[in-house]
């Protein structure tokens, strides 16, 4: 398939987050736990630092939080700018100061409770976990947002988002309840 230029997909997510977060509201990302999740946490990340979109939290949850540690554990086996963030600033995707570790289920609530973010979670295709926790509560609301960033497997709800976010669906199902 042809893919859209992935500088200007980068570009364009980073953009519309800041502009979901910038509007009052939260941004989610279901993100596979390895991989997409640190790609997005580096995006964004970079972005900021860049001033290329404003400053805001960053909510890490599920098993996305473990993943990182542990790329954090082990830089010798890495290569790259990864491998030196970790060495100079001992982590590369959970920043201190910009990404939040969601603890527990009560530190969750919080999380919503407080400013307006990006929330990077597992699972990828809102199958269980944190992301599907987060988009129960978030979905019914105007100001916030779900972006899609990987595959979606058919029968799986991200994928039935997809196709709710192009008109081919009216509900979204998740855990059971209707959307």
């Amino acid at each position: 398939r042809a893919h859209t230029d992935r500088h200007l997909e980068e570009k364009r997510l980073a953009e519309n987050i800041a502009e979901v977060v910038g509007g009052g509201g939260f941004a989610l990302i279901p993100a596979f736990a390895l991989g997409r999740s640190q790609e997005i946490l580096l995006l964004l990340q970079d972005y900021m630092e860049q001033g290329l979109i404003p400053s805001f939290p960053i909510y890490v949850d599920g098993m996305v939080t473990s993943i990182c540690r542990i790329y954090r554990g082990y830089p010798q086996y890495l290569k790259g700018p990864v491998a030196h963030r970790i060495r100079q600033h001992g982590d590369a995707f959970l920043t201190e100061g910009r990404c939040v570790a969601v603890k527990d289920a009560k530190h969750r609530e919080l999380v919503l409770q407080g400013k307006p973010g990006c929330i990077v979670a597992s699972s990828g295709m809102l199958i269980g976990g944190a992301s599907q926790w987060y988009a129960e509560r978030l979905i019914g609301g105007d100001k916030n947002a779900i972006f899609i960033t990987g595959y979606q497997d058919e029968e799986s709800p991200g994928r039935k988002l997809l196709a709710l976010a192009e008109g081919n669906d009216k509900t979204l199902e998740l855990n059971g309840i209707s959307y």
